[in-house]
């Protein structure tokens, strides 16, 4: 399946706070990767409650990068958003 942008959805954005890896520094969403303090790397901060599904389900699912799509990103800058196939 090809993504167009005539078959994209307009969303709202929904920016991470980003946190540290080395020194646990918590900033608010920036398009930066790396640690004004230390240099480390910045990872964003995910909702630790957040639903995921079990190994048996990955496994379970197409060997695609779609067997993945919870943790893949769904918001894209200017407000694009992809559909999730199926």
């Amino acid at each position: 399946m090809t993504v167009t942008p005539a078959t994209l959805a307009p969303v709202s954005i929904t920016a991470r706070p980003l946190r540290c890896r080395n020194c646990g520094a918590e900033r608010a969403p920036a398009p930066v990767a790396i640690c004004d303090q230390c240099l480390g790397p910045l990872d964003p901060v995910y909702d630790p409650t957040r639903r995921l599904p079990d190994r048996a389900t990955i496994a379970g699912r197409a060997p695609s990068l779609w067997r993945y799509q919870e943790w893949r990103r769904r918001h894209w800058p200017g407000g694009l958003a992809w559909r999730t196939p199926g």
